[in-house]
């Protein structure tokens, strides 16, 4: 009879200790070195800045005149010149084609404005929440010549990307420009020109 208690007692302990019993489960733990699970893609720096530049926006700078430029920038594509970079696509004045981005090499932002005679070229950085400062770059089509930097400034006026009539011609620019560079050359930003063609290669395939 005692021999039978002692069987039932260690066949009841083997089923506690079988089903789990007073036992603390063993946690399921990932392998070493696999990453945790995320929910869902973050962000990327290079994008959260090329959207800080969505709006509608007011361009100035001086050549000998002040000249004024607008902008509507609003559609965020992934670049196809440079892996990991976004730009805007968006229209000036005329309703033409221009691009808009922060480019991860040079820490800058850019805006890009071709025309037939000139391009228009901007690099800035910001100075506020709705506010820019930078250079103004006029690229001449028929010698590709860079001007020297002419300071601007920019505010973005609004947040939507209404439309507004045009303001200030190539002609105009583009006599100005001489005028102001006929006393001598002036250097030119080697790196902005670079970055200038880059952008210009990625309007290129739009």
């Amino acid at each position: 009879m005692k021999y039978q208690h002692l069987v039932v007692t260690l066949a009841a302990a083997a089923v506690i200790t079988s089903c789990g019993g007073t036992n603390s489960p063993t946690p399921n733990n990932p392998a070493p070195g696999t990453p945790p699970a995320t929910g869902g893609g973050a962000i990327s720096f290079n994008q959260q800045q090329t959207e800080r530049l969505y709006g509608s926006w007011n361009f100035t700078f001086t050549i000998i005149s002040t000249f004024s430029e607008t902008y509507k920038l609003k559609t965020l594509r992934a670049s196809t010149v440079t892996p990991g970079d976004y730009y805007l696509a968006g229209t000036d004045q005329y309703n033409d084609l221009v691009i808009s981005s922060y480019d991860s090499e040079y820490k800058k932002f850019s805006l890009y404005d071709p025309s037939i005679t000139i391009d228009r070229f901007y690099t800035f950085d910001f100075a506020g929440a709705n506010t820019i400062q930078g250079c103004y770059y006029q690229i001449n089509l028929s010698t590709n010549e860079m001007s020297r930097c002419y300071p601007m400034t920019g505010n973005r006026y609004s947040l939507s990307t209404s439309a507004l009539a045009p303001i200030t011609t190539d002609a105009a620019l583009k006599e100005q420009d001489a005028q102001e560079q006929s006393g001598g050359q002036t250097s030119k930003d080697s790196a902005a020109y670079r970055q200038y063609l880059e952008v210009k290669a990625l309007a290129s395939r739009q």
